[in-house]
């Protein structure tokens, strides 16, 4: 009876741990997509700021 219990605990732990991987991974995923998307913009607003720059030097 008591190694039944420890194979069903055993189970349980590794059910919980395979799934506590499963959300570590997927919230890593989000984090990494939204530096991406914060990179981007980054990228963007100083695209945006030397087309400025060129116009006005070109005045």
């Amino acid at each position: 009876m008591l190694v039944a219990f420890s194979l069903q605990q055993i189970t349980a732990l590794k059910k919980e741990n395979f799934n506590l991987k499963l959300r570590i991974y997927f919230m890593e995923e989000r984090m990494q997509q939204k530096c991406d998307d914060s990179t981007e913009d980054i990228f963007k607003t100083r695209g945006l700021q030397s087309k400025k720059e060129r116009r006005n030097g070109e005045d």
